[in-house]
């Protein structure tokens, strides 16, 4: 969904994604090779357009794009984490395997298995949450991460049902 916001709002924008040069994770690779992780992230992160980009392809869970929040990750800052941390949440539901992969590195279970949500609908926290559970129970994935991950979704669900609705 925020994705497919972001990419309105592109499409509805004067910015092209020609103009962002971010066609590809090779692009993105590239340009941090020339400009160094951190100096690429910053930029990044003052050029709303192309930063709100590469947390939509984050998001997607695709591994090269996951490869790259790692690398970001190590040179982040208060800002920039929580961005990548959410992103990262969010490619949780869209391929669970490929982010259990990055857990460990530079990203711990307690900062990509908790839900941001902050002040939405319970039932759309909820379902969201339920998703999240039932796509890593389905992975073949058998790791320490996955157990930790799985019990963090499983109790915050369990804390979302005894709220009143």
């Amino acid at each position: 969904m925020k994705c497919i916001l972001i990419l309105i709002g592109l499409i509805y924008s004067s910015v092209t994604l020609a103009e962002l040069h971010l066609h590809t994770s090779e692009a993105v690779l590239a340009d941090m090779a020339k400009m160094g992780e951190k100096s690429y992230l910053m930029s990044l992160y003052n050029q709303p357009e192309k930063w709100a980009y590469v947390l939509g392809q984050i998001e997607t869970g695709a591994k090269p794009w996951l490869n790259i929040a790692d690398l970001l990750k190590a040179h982040s800052d208060a800002a920039t984490t929580r961005g990548l941390n959410y992103a990262m949440f969010f490619a949780l539901k869209n391929a669970p395997s490929n982010v259990l992969t990055v857990l460990g590195k530079h990203y711990s279970v307690k900062e990509v298995c908790v839900s941001p949500f902050i002040e939405n609908e319970l039932e759309y926290e909820l379902g969201f949450l339920k998703t999240i559970r039932n796509r890593l129970i389905k992975t073949t994935t058998v790791s320490n991460e996955k157990a930790s991950c799985l019990a963090s979704i499983e109790q915050q669900i369990s804390d979302f049902s005894k709220m009143p609705h």
